[in-house]
């Protein structure tokens, strides 16, 4: 794997890779942890710099997920602004939580809830977002089944105008990616649903 790019190895791991993947998050938390060392005086806010890491690599897997390459910009680029945009945003987080909570700290290793299981450096990727874990695995298993019902219905022009959609692409964009009219999307788009639906 030690040939491929990092934008070779983004295709291989959407591509369901496992070893691309294992090789791109092993590249990404070597280049994390550098990325994180200048982080190391936010300790005080209670923070160690483990817990910058792994929030970053949460992070880093967000990245991952919503990048695309016509934002003109090379993927560790664009992973390495929304990581530190996270970091800077917890930093600014806690120091906000430690002025109204009298110093206080939290530890991201300290549990949310007394039997949920989940600590809360597993769950502050969005402070604005309420966790429900309940709501987002009925969220995540109702996707799961749609998708995996949609690919075994679906035809070529039907999936390839959902693989767009899902990296956030518009109908114009879908429509100019595949040398397509637009209504061309439109229709792929409401056919692949009916027959998931139906």
């Amino acid at each position: 794997m030690d040939r491929y790019n990092d934008e070779e190895l983004l295709y291989l791991t959407q591509c369901h890779n496992d070893d691309a993947k294992k090789c791109l998050f092993e590249i990404y938390r070597w280049r994390i942890i550098q990325w994180m060392k200048p982080f190391a005086k936010y300790q005080y806010l209670g923070i160690e710099m483990e817990d910058f890491v792994q929030v970053a690599m949460i992070n880093f897997w967000n990245a991952i997920l919503s990048y695309r390459s016509d934002l003109e910009a090379s993927l560790s680029t664009y992973v390495k602004t929304v990581v530190l945009r996270r970091t800077y945003s917890e930093i600014a987080m806690k120091k906000e939580k430690r002025l109204l909570s009298g110093k206080k700290l939290i530890s991201l290793d300290e549990f949310v809830g007394d039997e949920d299981g989940y600590v809360y450096g597993e769950v502050i990727e969005d402070p604005t977002i309420d966790f429900h874990p309940q709501k987002i695995f009925e969220i995540r298993e109702t996707t799961s089944q749609y998708l995996t019902r949609f690919d075994k219905k679906a035809t070529a022009i039907e999936k390839d105008v959902m693989s767009y959609k899902l990296l956030g692409y518009d109908e114009k964009e879908i429509a100019k990616k595949l040398n397509i009219p637009l209504k061309s999307v439109y229709n792929a788009t409401y056919r692949g649903h009916k027959k998931v639906t139906h």
